[in-house]
């Protein structure tokens, strides 16, 4: 920390240099380190290595989000249309199971409640 707006960023395994940058252009994880506050990015990068923080972050949410946002950024016009229609596929056979469901649950007079005898 810097001071209230500015911090320190050094990424040594993420191939961002050190140097300064506003907090308000920063998302900060969960993930924590702990070395020297004058450490050098060595240091920096054998604490990142020990940490294991590359794997946390892959089995974090986050990371999970942003694959699929990738994913879905570089599907071509045909991927699209699969995935259309797999969602319509899985849609139709969702509504059949809630259909068949409720037709039971109105038939057994649970559809409103529990039956009344």
């Amino acid at each position: 920390v810097i001071d209230q707006t500015r911090v320190l960023v050094d990424g040594p395994e993420s191939n961002v240099p050190r140097g300064q940058i506003r907090l308000n252009q920063l998302h900060l994880t969960k993930f924590r380190i702990k070395f020297p506050y004058t450490a050098s990015t060595r240091v920096v990068r054998k604490a990142w290595n020990d940490s294991k923080i590359n794997e946390k972050w892959d089995e974090s949410v986050w990371a999970k989000k942003v694959a699929a946002k990738e994913k879905r950024l570089v599907l071509t016009d045909f991927d699209r249309f699969k995935l259309r229609r797999a969602r319509s596929r899985r849609n139709h056979i969702r509504t059949a199971t809630f259909l068949v469901l409720r037709k039971t649950a109105s038939r057994n007079g649970t559809l409103y409640g529990k039956k009344k005898m």
